[in-house]
């Protein structure tokens, strides 16, 4: 006698999109700026009707940002979005970097001079401590 009863059968279900119904991507589709037709989010030029598609350029690879980036937040590490900038010259390029570069080496150079500074601070107080504490 079988205790078990048997597995209910399953029905085939259709996988297939209705053809009616749009895809859902977690990417917004991008259209052609000329023929509105649909492509690909690499596409340089329109399959369609062959026009050059130009992407606005990312914020952060602006000169004033990469400047501002450079100087408060990234330091010498900012010099990657200098040689990536896509629509800057080798001059514009050159001179943002000689910038960065200079005043990396002066900030370092201050904070040296800060912390040598704070040292003799700190040894002069360690003495002044020490003759206290003999007297």
């Amino acid at each position: 006698m079988d205790i078990n009863p048997p597995p209910p059968k399953q029905e085939a279900v259709s996988v297939s999109p209705h053809p009616a119904a749009p895809v859902l991507s977690k990417f917004p589709q991008l259209h052609c700026q000329g023929c509105s037709m649909p492509m690909e989010s690499n596409d340089k030029f329109c399959r369609h009707c062959g026009r050059r598609q130009i992407r606005p350029e990312s914020w952060f690879y602006q000169p004033m940002w990469i400047l501002f980036l450079a100087l408060l937040v990234l330091g010498p590490f900012a010099l990657m979005l200098v040689w990536k900038a896509p629509k800057m010259g080798k001059g514009t390029k050159a001179l943002l970097a000689t910038v960065i570069l200079i005043y990396s080496a002066l900030s370092a150079y201050s904070l040296y001079k800060i912390g040598t500074f704070q040292y003799q601070q700190l040894k002069e107080l360690s003495n002044i401590l020490q003759e206290i504490a003999i007297h």
